[in-house]
């Protein structure tokens, strides 16, 4: 059984340091704002963007995905900038505060309401006119740009790639649009054209790794695993904060039975992002069900299948099946039993027969390893 699922990015946007804390996403409410990093570069973020910030200290906080520092009091928690944004669209409801509202409901998770905002914001730059055209372009892609990603969240595929497309019809070398309309034509199988859009986008910017990463994920997908690994690995060069492209590699070397390099870009994709539900599952599946025994780590495996489980509200069977697997490599095979049995009722069709197997071996105190 294939465990892993590969990326799906939405916005393109220290190590784990003494004073981690639980990661969370703020939003940027001030403009020309920097993040600091350690050789003291200064990286723009701008108002309205989204940072998820996981350590705290000095009145600073890191950003791990851009590797660096931003001042926390230029930013909100996201349900603080909601209430900001709903204050400055009350007093003067510019196509602006509706855009970085819209940003703040997609950080919840809350799609639809992004969506909305999102054609308010629309409607209202289309019918103002800007002294400065450039500009008044570039505020439309994004907003194209964005509100196609909430319909890829909703899993409304064709009108997300729609707003990619009109993205590009206003500016036809945006990385950003032809990285991510590359990303979904992948995840629905036309392959051929999502590797003409991401090998346009790396043409235009080499250096951004998030085409790289999408790339791979299409390389894995038309069965080449070496050309994945190198646009992986290229990935993470590019950006050493990246989580997704060390979960790819995971995935990669599981395939070729390296279990031992596997745990440890799954390790690092933990380290780097410790609420990435893929990456907590897959490991703990790993740690769980490998046929070296040697990997294996009941224990570990529990705590990390636990943390998926949390993350997920215990209403995702992958994650709840993973944490039956984790107890019974344990030795708790009763809550193995109670877990997996919480799985089989939230799973499809197609995987009951094979968490059926995996509980009924808990019953006969056994544990899962997985041979394939």
């Amino acid at each position: 059984m294939s465990r892993s699922l590969l990326l799906v990015l939405a916005f393109a946007v220290c190590p784990q340091s003494a004073f981690a804390q639980k990661q969370r996403d703020v939003m940027v409410v001030h403009p020309d704002v920097v993040v600091k990093n350690r050789s003291g570069d200064k990286i723009p973020v701008g108002l309205g963007d989204v940072l998820t910030v996981n350590s705290e200290k000095d009145g600073f906080l890191w950003v791990p995905r851009l590797n660096g520092w931003a001042p926390k009091e230029d930013t909100l928690d996201i349900k603080d900038a909601v209430q900001l944004f709903s204050a400055t669209i009350k007093e003067k409801p510019s196509a602006q505060a509706w855009h970085h509202r819209a940003k703040a409901w997609y950080a919840l998770g809350r799609y639809q309401k992004a969506i909305d905002d999102f054609d308010r914001s629309i409607a209202i730059a289309r019918t103002k006119r800007l002294s400065d055209r450039t500009d008044d372009n570039k505020r439309m892609v994004s907003l194209q740009i964005n509100r196609a990603n909430a319909f890829r969240e909703l899993g409304k595929a064709d009108r997300a790639i729609q707003g990619y497309t009109s993205a590009l019809s206003l500016s036809p070398r945006d990385v950003i649009a032809l990285s991510n309309r590359g990303l979904l034509l992948k995840d629905t199988g036309k392959l051929d054209a999502a590797m003409f859009d991401l090998n346009a986008a790396i043409r235009i910017r080499p250096d951004y790794p998030e085409a790289r990463n999408h790339r791979g994920n299409t390389y894995w997908r038309q069965g080449k695993p070496e050309q994945a690994k190198r646009d992986y690995k290229r990935a993470v060069k590019l950006r050493p904060g990246y989580p997704e492209p060390y979960f790819n590699l995971a995935a990669v070397e599981r395939s070729e039975q390296n279990y031992k390099q596997s745990l440890t870009y799954l390790k690092k994709a933990v380290s780097l992002d410790p609420n990435y539900v893929a990456a907590l599952n897959d490991l703990a599946w790993l740690l769980a069900t490998c046929s070296d025994e040697s990997l294996r780590d009941g224990k570990l495996a529990v705590k990390h299948a636990t943390r998926a489980c949390q993350l997920t509200k215990l209403k995702n069977a992958n994650t709840l099946d993973t944490l039956g697997a984790a107890l019974a490599e344990n030795g708790d095979y009763k809550q193995a039993v109670r877990r997996v049995e919480q799985a089989i009722k939230l799973s499809n069709e197609e995987s009951k027969p094979l968490m059926t197997v995996r509980k009924n071996l808990y019953l006969t105190k056994q544990a899962y390893i997985d041979r394939n």
